[in-house]
């Protein structure tokens, strides 16, 4: 019985993931090891009962990252067994034989998620809440508490299933408890959703064009004598985008396999390609004066440092530039073992700004920042749009871009601001303030995405962009202190 319970735990979390997206099986995954949690296992089962939940779940959830480095999966999936099942221990430890069990059940799940995304540095995707993705409802709860406040009204969700398949009746109190959680609910989603969505808001909207390119076909410029000479695949496709009409155009590459000098300073490097003012000549010549051009290359300002940089070029100029602030092992730099997918280290960002363009204030996230929360919140107070620009060029498998686009969206509903999401490969996408996405465009295309996007001029912050995910984890920590203190006292 331990098995079978466990195992269609972890059968029903690895369908109800991202990878799969049957998310509405999410609601019923835990039921099982509820179940068995309230069975009176010895403490040896009760920790492998959860070791192997988290080990297994752990394996088909992050497939993408196990696939792509298979060296990292085994001290990635213990950890994971390891938390949750101390997880399990701790629910043992603190149940009262009530209907209480319920949310005793979720805060300690939610604070197993919390602590496996707090050891990996973000780059967790196992959390239940993102499941909510395309359940813009439910989604919406991330402006309150974050992908850890879905997570544990998910976890209730199912611990009061479970509660009602071991007992097998409802109660009157039973009944109340879940009349008055439906009622706060309910009741928080309408009250949020009134104070950050106000009646005819101030606002204008922006046009873009995002450029794609299919993966196996990508091409790389030269700059030979001093002039740079492209495929003219891209040209075409620059040409198309500059004929839409779009504010903004988006390459979300760089024209050049290695490094750009910024300006022809005397810098020498082996991983340098020539000077941005080459590249720029040959952009001044596809690019109208009144478009503004946003790509991604890599720029070297000093000699031998080199930085991750959005640039934000018009008319021959470069009107700013966005460097990426946290770097990501195996991408950004070489780890302990020696690994990495670049022939050269990044520098992290010498400068922490938001980019005005016009009436547009962009918040930035290059590549891996999408997974960064704090990030995004730390700009929110600032801007009025976020656009994410990057590539899957450690994973290029689809189901890790799948993971990134539901990143997205969470982030634009996090902060209540649209994300503009551009990827070399796709899928790039409009998502707006709600994280829902408006438009989007399937990966492995030769094409572009042209579209628009609401941007407000002035967004109501959301609680979660003041205060992030402290004030649940605290509230959580704080609930099972009582029940623990209350529970030693009895005893």
């Amino acid at each position: 019985m331990l098995y079978i319970l466990t195992l269609l735990t972890i059968i029903l979390l690895t369908l109800s993931s991202i990878i799969f997206n049957l998310w509405f099986l999410v609601f019923a995954a835990l039921v099982p090891y509820f179940y068995f949690l309230n069975k009176d296992y010895s403490k040896k089962k009760t920790f492998f009962g959860g070791f192997i939940v988290g080990v297994f779940s752990c394996f088909g959830i992050i497939f993408p990252v196990l696939y792509a480095h298979p060296i990292i999966w085994v001290p990635i999936c213990l950890t994971f067994g390891i938390l949750f099942g101390l997880g399990g221990l701790a629910y043992r430890k603190f149940k009262q034989g009530n209907i209480v069990d319920i949310f005793i059940f979720a805060a300690i799940w939610t604070l197993a998620e919390w602590l496996a995304e707090t050891i990996f540095q973000n780059f967790y995707y196992g959390a239940l809440g993102y499941t909510a993705h395309n359940f813009i409802p439910l989604l919406s709860f991330a402006s309150i508490g974050g992908i850890f406040l879905i997570s544990f009204i998910i976890a209730a969700i199912n611990g009061f299933i479970g509660w009602g398949w071991i007992h097998r009746r409802l109660d009157k109190k039973f009944l109340i408890t879940i009349s008055i959680f439906a009622a706060a609910i309910l009741g928080i989603y309408w009250a949020n959703y009134i104070y950050l969505n106000p009646k005819n808001p101030d606002g204008h909207f922006s046009s873009f064009s995002i450029i794609q390119i299919d993966e196996k076909s990508l091409p790389y410029g030269k700059i030979i004598n001093g002039n740079f000479i492209i495929d003219e695949k891209i040209k075409n496709l620059i040409q198309k985008a500059v004929s839409s009409g779009s504010d903004y155009i988006v390459y979300p590459y760089s024209f050049v396999k290695e490094a750009l000098i910024f300006q022809n300073s005397g810098i020498k490097s082996l991983n340098v390609a020539g000077t941005f003012e080459e590249v720029g000549k040959w952009l001044k010549s596809v690019i109208p004066p009144e478009r503004t051009l946003i790509f991604w290359p890599d720029m070297m300002r000093e000699q031998d440092k080199i930085t991750d940089e959005v640039v934000f070029w018009k008319d021959g100029k470069i009107l700013d530039y966005y460097q990426k602030r946290i770097l990501a092992p195996l991408r950004d730099y070489t780890v302990a073992t020696g690994v990495s997918v670049n022939p050269y280290d990044y520098v992290p960002a010498e400068k922490d700004e938001v980019i005005r363009i016009n009436n547009d204030i962009f918040g930035n996230l290059s590549c891996s920042e999408i997974n960064q929360s704090f990030l995004a919140r730390r700009d929110s107070d600032k801007t009025n749009i976020t656009l994410f620009i990057g590539y899957s060029d450690i994973f290029e498998d689809y189901f890790y871009r799948k993971i990134n686009l539901a990143s997205s969206q969470i982030r634009a509903a996090e902060n209540n601001l649209p994300l503009i999401r551009s990827d070399i490969y796709g899928p790039s996408a409009f998502i707006d303030k709600q994280g829902k996405i408006i438009s989007n465009l399937g990966e492995n295309k030769n094409d572009i995405l042209i579209g628009k996007i609401f941007v407000e001029s002035s967004h109501r912050r959301t609680l979660y962009s003041r205060f992030g995910d402290a004030p649940l984890i605290i509230l959580l920590a704080i609930f099972l202190g009582i029940i623990g203190f209350r529970k030693r006292n009895k005893n």
